[in-house]
């Protein structure tokens, strides 16, 4: 009596804990909905982001600073464009490898008066003072003074637009801007169509239309009030730029840059964002997919990759990118070069050339005193500066082939793609301005290692100046070479700073950086959906419920506490060792509140039947299956019940013959190593194993939970234990011959060296039939087992060893496993037969090989197989023969060819067929084309 009454009070406490758990967890769902705890969703997530492994830093990224020291070196912001056109220059000379422009050029330059224009009239009106003592030709003085002012003329009409496009082109492989908001910056239809054909994406596959719907839902939640715009940079610059992205960043609501909106859908098209453009581009991705959860760029190629790869990028439910930040500071990640670094090169070369003029062209010398060697030294300083005016001649003639390309990416100067450039142009330019200034330098060190030619260049600091030069370029050119530059803006004053999880000022320079490092590294961070968590806390907790039903109070409350650590360290230890982030606000908070409820209500877990279940399939079900059945207890039937299922039988060929050589310890220390990996392998597949009957398998997969995808999860162990058998065979021979060592297990080892000494190694045969079939709990009361029973599971059996008369690849299924399986797996068929004790005829079918595994040349032979398959069945066996003849000099380990091949060549070519006296296995029917089995 006192225990049904207990069953009974605990059958109430049990319900009553449920519906609190149930409404907690109602009340918890409803507030993810309405992102009432996001803003401390997103603190816990700066929080793990700070425990999680800091990123490693591609030496390649290089950040090109406009600091406050440029700025004070440079003028205030906005400069000219001249200087960022010397930049670029100098860039390209110093070996940069990618160019990405953070600053958004959207307004055209005002016309300004050509540096040179001062010279140029100095230049014309001394041709004309050259000329005064031919006073007789004054056509021809006229004529000089007309050219002169002409010269003046055109120098006003310098572009700074124009020529820091040429200096685009001119480095080659640079990226400028796109700003998808309506800035009111208006652009012709004809400069927004150059771009949308030019520089956005075509080869995106999303046929979901996921990118642009998630591009909705990003743009929906910013803060901002600008409605969906498409402003590229000015097309005077734009159109002989490499390519173009997206500047425009993801803010979460609480001010933080933590994800990166990577494509966005643009009238049919796509244009990436600012880093990942030209990444797309260097790694010469052929295709981007987005999926559901991730976006994959197809056949990308890392350099000193010998081979093309995938790369899947996770995003979140909105399609953007977590960034992987660096936990260091701005100005402590990454290689940093402040833009006046560069420039200031320029003002050095310009140093050197005014050094000519002031030595060739001083009044302070008195040329008729100089000595041998400083004449010498004046011809030679004479001589450089006329390679100097040459060498600004090759770099305006270069600049001539900068035009610019068409919307095909076609040069539009020479009608050739890549430029009006070649390679050869640079080597030429670039080997001549390197052997001037070598030659300078020479002549610099000359001159300060002689004091007598020092008196000579003492109205200038001409050694100095080439030095400094030469020495700021090479420290330059091993910063930069083969780098990829991201140039902005990074000053203190900028208004370009945003937040991050890990500083509060942050330029959004270093954003791009952060993208470009995460995906380069490949080190991503996967967000789960907030319901994820919560559900996993859901189940985490009903099980606690049950598994706590009996026992006492104060043993419940302290589980309680301890599931209460068990959920933050679990969504910790995901962060931090699986970059996987759960988001943990409202699981804390549901078990929490569950905790408190438990306290109140002394709560109590787990029905009887819950425990018979546990205990009964723990060792036998996968885990997946026995969750099923704890949330639906009614999916189990005690006693036999009728699924439809797959029977799976596996057998070691000639393993009987292992004895001979191994001691009962190595057999069974081997047999454990064997049936474990394979029984991990069919249970992961919800399967089941039913028992070991010595080096067999028998197991199955659909009870006692019903599945619709039986047959496949079935096929799917089958080819996996294949799998795993070659990695066996490998194992053993590596650990027998001593190439691997970390073993422990000494009777197994012996097992390993005494096959291979024997030559033996492992060879599965499985046999694979799906349909009705009876399962349940079956023997006495006292001594029961979870097993199966039918003609179909005889048939599977039979299968099995069929697998040994055909030298298959060692798996046979029937038609009925073969007809639930889709087009994922490679299936050819073979003969129609009859097994033994069973008279129906079936067709047989070997089970290949994943198709997503499979090479043309694989896909090709099964196509032929097909074919000779239906000729053999056509009874013309001369064309049968010869095309299973072919298909075994195609692949002379395909042991079914050359069964087929002996069979038609000893029997049907002769107008014979096998018997059952021949011994070859079979016993053919030519009324009906069957072959009987003649053995098990």
């Amino acid at each position: 009596m006192e225990q049904n009454k207990n069953s009974k009070n605990n059958g109430k406490l049990l319900k009553s804990s449920l519906a609190v758990v149930f409404i907690l967890f109602l009340l918890c769902f409803a507030s993810g909905f309405f992102n009432i705890f996001q803003k401390f969703e997103y603190r816990m997530y700066d929080s793990m982001l700070h425990l999680h492994e800091d990123i490693p830093q591609n030496e390649s990224i290089c950040i090109l600073d406009i600091d406050d020291d440029s700025l004070s070196y440079l003028g205030s912001w906005p400069w000219k464009r001249d200087i960022m056109t010397e930049v670029l220059y100098r860039l390209r000379e110093l070996g940069a490898e990618t160019a990405v422009f953070d600053i958004e050029y959207l307004d055209e330059s005002a016309l300004a008066v050509d540096d040179n224009l001062k010279q140029t009239v100095s230049d014309e009106f001394e041709k004309i003072f050259l000329t005064l003592d031919s006073a007789a030709d004054r056509d021809e003085l006229g004529q000089a003074i007309y050219d002169g002012q002409q010269k003046i003329t055109d120098g006003f009409s310098l572009n700074y637009d124009d020529e820091f496009g040429k200096a685009v082109e001119f480095f080659g492989n640079a990226f400028l801007t796109v700003n998808l908001r309506d800035i009111g910056v208006k652009r012709t239809q004809e400069d927004l169509d150059y771009v949308r054909n030019r520089f956005l994406f075509r080869n995106v596959e999303d046929p979901g239309n996921v990118i642009n719907a998630g591009n909705q839902s990003v743009w929906m939640d910013e803060d901002d009030t600008h409605s969906r715009g498409f402003v590229p940079a000015l097309n005077r610059i734009i159109s002989h730029a490499e390519g173009a992205g997206f500047t425009n960043v993801v803010v979460d609501r609480d001010g933080v840059r933590r994800r990166v909106e990577l494509l966005n859908y643009v009238d049919g098209k796509y244009v990436l964002q600012l880093a990942f453009s030209p990444l797309v581009h260097n790694l010469g991705v052929t295709q981007i997919l987005r999926k559901k959860h991730s976006i994959i760029l197809k056949n990308a190629r890392f350099p000193g990759s010998q081979s093309p790869e995938d790369i899947e990028i996770p995003v979140d439910s909105q399609g953007c990118m977590l960034i992987n930040w660096s936990h260091s500071l701005y100005l402590d990640s990454f290689n940093h070069v402040p833009v006046y670094y560069i420039y200031d090169l320029y003002n050095g070369e310009k140093r050197i050339a005014s050094d000519f003029d002031l030595i060739l062209n001083s009044d302070h010398i008195d040329y008729d005193s100089l000595t041998d060697s400083e004449i010498s030294l004046f011809e030679r300083i004479s001589m450089l500066s006329d390679r100097y005016a040459d060498v600004c001649s090759m770099k305006d003639s270069l600049k001539l082939k900068c035009s610019g390309f068409d919307a095909a990416g076609e040069s539009i100067k020479r009608g050739r793609r890549g430029g009006g450039l070649t390679q050869e142009d640079y080597d030429s330019y670039f080997g001549e301005r390197r052997t001037f200034f070598e030659d300078c330098l020479e002549v610099s060190e000359e001159i300060l290692s002689d004091e007598s030619l020092c008196r000579f260049v003492e109205i200038t600091d001409f050694a100095s100046h080439v030095k400094s030069y030469c020495s700021g370029f090479q420290a330059l050119a091993e910063v930069l070479d083969g780098k990829f530059c991201l140039i902005g803006n990074s000053a203190s004053a900028s208004t370009d700073l945003g937040v991050t999880p890990f500083e509060k000022r942050y330029a959004n320079l270093g954003t791009h950086a952060n993208v470009l490092n995460t995906i380069v590294q490949k080190k991503f961070i996967t967000e789960l959906h907030w319901m994820w968590g919560l559900a996993a806390a859901f189940v985490f907790v009903i099980l606690v419920v049950f598994f706590t039903k009996n026992l006492t109070p104060a043993s419940r409350n302290l589980l309680g506490l301890l599931y209460l650590c068990i959920v933050p360290a679990s969504c910790a230890s995901l962060m931090i060792f699986k970059s996987l982030y759960v988001p943990l606000i409202l699981p804390l908070i549901f078990v929490a509140a569950v905790y408190l409820s438990q306290l109140i209500i002394n709560f109590l877990a787990v029905e009887d039947d819950k425990n018979f279940i546990k205990g009964a399939f723990s060792q036998c079900l996968s885990a997946d299956v026995v969750n099923d059945i704890i949330k639906d207890p009614s999916s189990l039937r005690l006693g036999g019940y009728t699924y439809e299922m797959s029977a799976i039988f596996t057998d070691i060929q000639k393993f009987s013959g292992f004895s001979e050589f191994l001691t009962p310890q190595e057999l069974v220390a081997f047999l454990n190593y064997y049936l474990t990996d394979m029984s991990d392998i069919i249970i992961s597949e919800r399967g089941t194993v039913d028992k070991y009957e010595g080096d067999a398998i028998v197991a199955f997969v659909g009870a006692p939970v019903q599945m619709q995808d039986h047959a496949v999860r079935a096929c799917n162990a089958a080819l996996k234990m294949k799998k795993a058998e070659k990695r066996m065979n490998e194992e053993i021979v590596e650990y027998a011959s001593g190439k691997r060592s970390d073993l422990i297990d000494n009777d197994l080892l012996t097992a390993f060296r005494k096959m291979v000494k024997n030559g033996r190694n492992l060879f599965t045969r499985i046999g694979i039939n799906s349909g009705d079939m009876v399962a349940g709990f079956m023997g006495s009361s006292n001594k029961k087992n979870y097993t199966m029973m039918g003609n179909n599971v005889n048939l599977a059996s039979r299968l099995e060893g069929v697998n040994k008369q055909y030298s298959t690849g060692g798996i046979l299924i029937s038609a009925g496993t073969r007809e639930k399986l889709d087009d994922s797996f490679i299936v050819r068929k073979l003969d129609r037969v009859r097994v033994v004790n069973v008279k129906t005829p079936l067709r047989l079918y070997e089970l290949v090989a994943f198709k997503s595994e499979a090479d043309e040349e694989l896909l090709s032979y099964m196509k032929n197989w097909e074919t000779a398959m239906d000729t053999f069945e056509a009874r013309d066996y001369e064309k049968a023969l010869k095309m299973f003849r072919f298909l075994s000099s195609k692949d002379p380990s395909d042991n079914v060819a050359k069964y087929y091949s002996v069979m038609i060549a000893d029997y049907f070519i002769k107008g014979k067929y096998p018997v059952r006296d021949d011994d070859f296995g079979v016993e053919y029917d030519p009324s009906d084309g069957v072959f009987t089995l003649l053995q098990k």
